[in-house]
């Protein structure tokens, strides 16, 4: 089986779902939509290039074939997966047209030669922050948002606000490297996340994987084999998952 190259992405399915484990997620139903929501990256990623190739070229050629071939196993461990939640949690099907919905969107902007673009972006970032909601919903069939514990809340913003600058951090040192303008963005914004919740946040440990985030951004220098910027990435995200859950819990 292959797995995208994109390996900052697994981050993105694999914190928020660690997180929402603690907090009440971690029976085993849960764990079937883990596997099935991080499934369905290499699904989307595969089969939109896939149906790139094939509407640029007007033909399955041996490239979309390809392409095809790599999402094939993923496919099918989601379609097992979305047969058994959807037949357990049938309320999960209208979600699903909300998943297609960021799904569209991004083979547009990929199609359009924007699959580098912050605009994709976003929709990853939306769709890790609606993670550790919808899995807390799966994991005690609570079909309404209505009633869904705070600390829920607290996680979904948490990787909302991590992720929104992680994704501005690492563009600043690799694709945007020559544009000065991101790296003063991610220190501003991971400044101000900082200030927002010393001041805002109940416990105030929240803070503390920003302030990491606003340290790496400092130091972090453009340069860096991509390994290393995910070793780094990887140390203040085990802070995020620590603070959270302790805060919450």
């Amino acid at each position: 089986m292959k797995f995208p190259p994109q390996h900052g992405a697994w981050a993105f399915l694999i914190v928020p779902a660690v997180i929402v484990s603690f907090l009440g997620a971690g029976n085993g139903i849960a764990l079937i939509f883990f596997l099935t929501w991080v499934s369905g990256y290499p699904v989307s990623y595969f089969l939109g290039r896939a149906i790139i190739a094939r509407i640029r070229r007007g033909t399955w050629t041996a490239k979309a074939k390809g392409e095809l071939t790599f999402a094939m196993p993923w496919l099918v461990i989601s379609l097992f997966g979305v047969a058994y939640l959807v037949a357990l949690r049938p309320w999960l099907f209208f979600y699903g047209f909300a998943v297609l919905a960021f799904w569209s969107v991004s083979i547009y902007l990929s199609w359009a030669g924007r699959e580098r673009g912050i605009t994709n972006d976003l929709l990853l970032i939306g769709l890790a922050s609606i993670e550790p909601v919808l899995m807390y919903q799966v994991a005690k069939n609570h079909s309404s948002l209505s009633g869904i514990p705070h600390s829920i809340w607290i996680a979904a913003l948490m990787c909302l606000l991590f992720f929104a600058g992680s994704v501005v951090h690492v563009k600043s040192l690799i694709r945007e490297v020559k544009n000065r303008n991101w790296h003063t963005g991610s220190l501003v914004y991971h400044f101000v996340v900082l200030v927002l919740l010393l001041v805002l946040a109940r416990p105030w440990y929240l803070a503390i994987p920003f302030a990491l985030a606003l340290a790496r951004t400092v130091l972090v220098k453009p340069g860096l084999r991509p390994g290393t910027l995910g070793i780094v990435e990887l140390g203040v995200s085990i802070a995020l998952i620590a603070c959270t859950v302790i805060a919450t819990v």
